[in-house]
């Protein structure tokens, strides 16, 4: 146990290195000992803390005042004292508890080893009916001000959570050695409230509640607590913009992470156990070569369902169309439906059929004879005759010339092929994969696509769904692509902030898997090199989350939507612009939209590289 004095001493030496002090109110003797080893300046045990490591919100803290201080004890003293060394830790008392004698239950709390005492939970947040009704029955803020102020004259540490002006004045005036600013409920996760409190209302309060204190000559350590600030971005924010010392946080710490990464570990062990015990060697073996099932990552059950279909056609020699949106992953299903299959020593020939001009597409995947026309010098092999006794990927099949189709429907349903000037044919044994991002259906009723071929390649039909209908997939997509990048670069990235995860987890994404492992790549190369997580910072402007400032042009008294839809495109190109110093390629590929596109967007918006 530490004293008042040591403890003192211990901030104000902190404080002089111009580091900010960190308060972390645990509810468990595991995560006590974790924020003491990550280098907490204190902790605290509050009744929040134990409802939420039981699962229940933190709002559960303000009902059971009656026995608060009994159960904050009993984790206390029995769970959190042991798990810790050197740190002192901050008894959460309820100054409202009517089944105790408040003061002479400091002497216990003393004995016991605790530290210091704070006012929690705090009849401070309530206002309205309640609180006269509080005040009337002698249950009011002002009990919490007693108690802090006998805990100081018996030189115990004391940390003052206030909620307005008036409050901090109060407690300033009995000499609180921290005044803790209180937002209410952390924001973030999935059990918080949804309170619609911004950060920079925050930096405003803060300044007003601190300019309060030093009008009336306080030097109190100020500190903050919950609402927005629920990453290290956001504390940063409030730290440069405001005189505070430091941060207290719980959920933060406890909640947010735990829901993060339980929801991510059970996940990855979801999609494990969807393999089939009978192929699991076969699969780690695969899986060892670094083959493209590794890569194909995700546990919704869309995903589950492709991954069923794998499993059943892996080893049967039948022709497959996949289908979906751009940058879904289409080759590596291909890939998988090969390395996974007991054909997965043949060999897997892709071709993306819309990237080779019409002249050489025919040679490209029949091969040709010398001589059989200018610039055939020697003999070549297709893709047809490479692919032989494996897989063949047709990339891009709805864009194939229709004069080829009918070529290519004949080696399929005759599995002959005839090289480019050859007269005989041979024999081919392999499995057509092909792929597209187009309605092939609409292409056939269209004539612009074989109606014999499609039903040809279309024997199992694979859909991919996009990103956006997937959005659960994305924790365990994020942690692939920084195993990946921390192989690549040789670095370690451990995890993302919040912050960069809550921008992440809102955008749509229209390039699906490619644009998000191109996102985290950037991000990753753009990361401060002392920082082993990857901040929001990094993000290109069109996915930054408004986390630190409501602009007032989206006020409610500024026009309808498609005005605010308005403002917030040409805030966003704006941004995007500067970020690429008006690089109109680099700028309309960030965006992903065309350069035409773009230009007229300037345009429209007047949007100029001098402004």
């Amino acid at each position: 146990m530490q004293d008042r004095k040591t403890i003192l001493q211990n901030m104000k030496n902190i404080i002089s290195r111009d580091e900010p002090l960190l308060g972390v109110a645990v509810g468990s003797g595991i995560s006590a000992r974790y924020a003491e080893k990550g280098g907490a300046d204190f902790l605290m045990v509050l009744n929040a803390g134990i409802f939420r490591m039981a699962g229940v919100s933190s709002t559960a803290a303000l009902l059971p005042y009656y026995n608060a201080n009994k159960l904050v004890m009993n984790v206390g003293k029995n769970r959190i004292l042991p798990a810790i060394k050197n740190t002192p830790v901050i008894f959460g008392m309820c100054g409202t508890d009517t089944t105790i004698d408040r003061f002479n239950y400091l002497d216990q709390i003393e004995k016991a080893g605790f530290s210091g005492v704070t006012n929690y939970p705090s009849v401070g947040i309530i206002n309205g009916i309640l609180k006269n009704h509080l005040e009337e029955n002698k249950l009011s803020y002002k009990c919490e001000v007693e108690i802090i102020a006998e805990a100081v004259r018996r030189d115990l540490f004391t940390v003052a959570f206030v909620f307005d002006e008036q409050q901090a004045i109060q407690m300033a005036q009995v000499n609180a050695d921290i005044i803790c600013i209180n937002f209410g409920w952390t924001k973030g996760g999935e059990q918080a409230p949804d309170k619609d409190f911004t950060l920079d209302q925050a930096v405003n309060k803060t300044n007003n509640i601190y300019n309060s204190l030093r009008r009336i000559d306080s030097d109190t350590i100020v500190m903050v607590y919950g609402g927005p600030i629920n990453s290290p971005e956001a504390a940063n924010y409030l730290f440069k913009k405001t005189n505070i010392l430091g941060y207290i946080g719980g959920s933060v710490f406890e909640r947010i992470p735990l829901e993060k990464e339980i929801l991510k570990t059970t996940q990855q062990y979801k999609m494990f156990t969807s393999v089939k015990k009978s192929n699991s060697q076969r699969l780690r073996q695969e899986l060892r070569k670094k083959k493209s099932f590794g890569q194909l990552v995700g546990k919704s059950k869309s995903m589950q369902r492709v991954y069923s279909i794998i499993d059943q056609i892996a080893d049967k020699k039948v022709n497959v169309l996949i289908t979906g949106e751009s940058g879904t992953g289409k080759e590596l299903v291909a890939r998988a439906i090969h390395y996974y299959g007991e054909f997965s020593d043949a060999p897997f020939v892709p071709i993306n059929t819309a990237s080779i001009p019409y002249n050489l597409l025919e040679s490209e995947l029949f091969g040709h004879e010398k001589g059989s026309y200018t610039g055939a010098h020697k003999d070549k092999k297709g893709k047809f005759e490479i692919a032989d006794g494996g897989t063949l990927f047709l990339d891009e099949i709805a864009d194939m010339p229709k004069g080829l189709q009918a070529k290519i429907l004949r080696a399929i349903e005759e599995s002959k092929v005839q090289k480019v000037g050859a007269e005989d044919t041979f024999d081919v044994d392999l499995r057509v994969i092909a792929a597209t991002n187009k309605d092939l259906r609409k292409l056939v009723d269209k004539n612009k696509f074989r109606e014999d071929l499609f039903y040809r390649l279309n024997v199992v039909h694979i859909e991919l769904p996009p990103l956006r209908d997937r959005k659960e997939d994305i924790p365990l997509l994020i942690s692939e692509f920084l195993k990946e990048n921390n192989d690549k670069y040789g670095e370690v990235i451990k995890d993302v902030t919040q912050s960069f995860f809550d921008s992440i987890i809102q955008y749509d994404w229209p390039g699906n898997i490619r644009e998000l492992k191109n996102v985290i790549e950037r991000a990753y190369v753009l990361n401060d090199e002392n920082v082993n997580f990857l901040t929001s910072e990094t993000l290109p402007a069109h996915l930054r989350s408004n986390t630190y400032k409501i602009d007032e042009e989206f006020s409610d008294d500024n026009g309808d939507l498609k005005g605010k839809l308005n403002i917030l495109e040409q805030k966003i190109i704006k941004e995007t612009l500067e970020d690429n110093d008006f690089n109109i390629s680099r700028s309309a590929e960030e965006l992903n939209i065309t350069r035409k596109t773009l230009r007229n967007k300037i345009d429209k918006y007047n949007i100029s590289e001098n402004e």
